[in-house]
């Protein structure tokens, strides 16, 4: 899988494991990652996907992904 360009973070690893159960149901492409540190969530770990996951339960922020290289740079986007 290629990386994708949207980071979502989650108010919960509860609201994080649901998003992820939607995700294999529907087969969609996506990557389980810890949260970088850059970047504050109350949820240790984060999903990226090539696309935005609006309809989430418990979604804390979505961020894209530029810098694809070692160092990521992550711009909040809602």
């Amino acid at each position: 899988m290629s990386e994708g360009r949207y980071l979502h973070t989650f108010i919960s690893t509860h609201c994080l494991m649901e998003a992820e159960s939607k995700l294999l149901q529907q087969h969609s492409d996506y990557r389980l990652i810890p949260t970088p540190r850059k970047i504050s969530s109350e949820c240790g770990f984060s999903i990226v996907s090539p696309t935005i996951l609006s309809t989430a339960e418990g979604l804390e922020h979505i961020y894209t992904i530029t810098n694809e290289g070692r160092n990521k740079d992550y711009e909040e986007i809602c």
